[in-house]
Parts: structure tokens; sequence; C-alpha cells
């Protein structure tokens, strides 16, 4: 388990940019602006998160590596698998991922991208500014 980062200290925020926990090039302010102009919450309980699914993929990325293992499985805490999970993700994998993939998310909100297979989509990381209620913006990376 890796916990998040509590962003409302700011030493906290400056220590996860230099740590690499937060993207260097993240911009919180711009996402604050974002979320207000499109009537959202806070995010800091979104921002402390994200960093640590950033470096729950970077010791699964150094595991890997160590074990010379290619691939590694991450879920989230609470995560429900269906009885017949390993078979699927088996088919999916053998069957639909490109050959040059790195990251697979098995349950996408509102997914967008371009599709690559009958029950995969390659996400787009930029951020559309059409504003709210034109698009859904779930699994952007806001701010970068």
């Amino acid at each position: 388990v890796t916990p998040g980062i509590d962003v409302t200290t700011p030493s906290a925020y400056r220590d996860a940019k230099q740590s690499d926990m937060v993207p260097a090039s993240y911009n919180f302010s711009k996402v604050r602006a974002i979320n207000k102009a499109w009537g959202r919450g806070g995010m800091s309980g979104d921002v402390g998160c994200a960093a640590a699914h950033r470096n729950t993929m970077a010791i699964a990325i150094s595991k890997a590596r160590l074990t010379k293992k290619p691939l590694v499985l991450v879920l989230e805490d609470d995560a429900a698998l269906t009885h017949d999970f390993k078979v699927k993700l088996h088919r999916l994998l053998r069957n639909e991922a490109p050959c040059d993939w790195e990251m697979i998310n098995l349950q996408a909100q509102c997914a967008h991208g371009r599709c690559v297979g009958p029950r995969l989509m390659q996400a787009s990381p930029s951020v559309d500014d059409r504003g709210p209620g034109n698009a859904c913006y779930w699994g952007r990376n806001l701010g970068t």
C-alpha cells in the first residue's frame, strides 16, 4: 500500500515535486483555476491520490526491472475481482493489447481516446479546453 500525500501543506507539495511523486511540470494553480471555472471541488485529495499512484507505478517498474519480470498488476486496495478475472486478463493481453503497450487501465471512467482493440482505447493525456458539459475529463492529466 502506497500512501498519498497531503498537498495542503506547502512543504509536502514541494517535497512531492522534488521527489518526482508530482511531476515538476504540474501546475496546481492552473488545475485549481480550471476546477473553479467548471464548478468542481478542491483538488488536494485528487493530487495526493495521484501522487500515490505515481509512486506506486515507480515502485512497480523498479521491482519489475529488479526481478526481470515484464508484467506488474497494480490494484486499488478495495478492488473486487470477478471469478474469471485471470482468464479475461490473459485474453485481453494475448488478443488485444498492442505490442508497444505500457499500461492498461482496467476500469476507466468515461473513456476517451483512439480505439486500439474491441475493448481497448489509447487515452489522451491532454487537457480539453471545451469547458464543462462538453466532454468528460475523468482520467485527464490536468495541469501538465
